[in-house]
C-alpha cells in the first residue's frame, strides 16, 4: 500500500466481515461466489461482463440451434 490506489484497506476489511457475517452493506444481499471491492476494481468485472454478454449475444442462435425443433 502507497497511499495513491483509490480504495481504503479499513474500509475494505469491514466490508469483508459484512460479508462473512451477513451484516451492515452486506445485510439481506445474496452470497456471491466473488465480490469486487474497489471503483477500480468494479469497473473493470462491469467492463468485463458486458464483453461477456455482448459474446453471448453474438453466438445465440449458435447455442439455440441444438434445441429439438419446437412442435415436436
Amino acid at each position: 500500500y502507497n497511499g495513491r490506489q483509490p480504495g481504503d484497506p479499513q474500509r475494505g476489511v469491514e466490508v469483508v466481515l459484512d460479508i462473512v457475517r451477513g451484516e451492515g452493506v452486506a445485510k439481506d444481499k445474496p452470497f456471491q461466489k466473488s465480490i469486487q471491492l474497489g471503483s477500480d476494481c468494479y469497473a473493470v468485472a462491469k467492463a468485463e461482463s458486458e464483453k461477456a454478454l455482448n459474446r453471448l449475444e453474438e453466438w445465440k442462435e449458435v447455442s439455440i440451434s441444438t434445441d429439438f425443433p419446437k412442435g415436436t
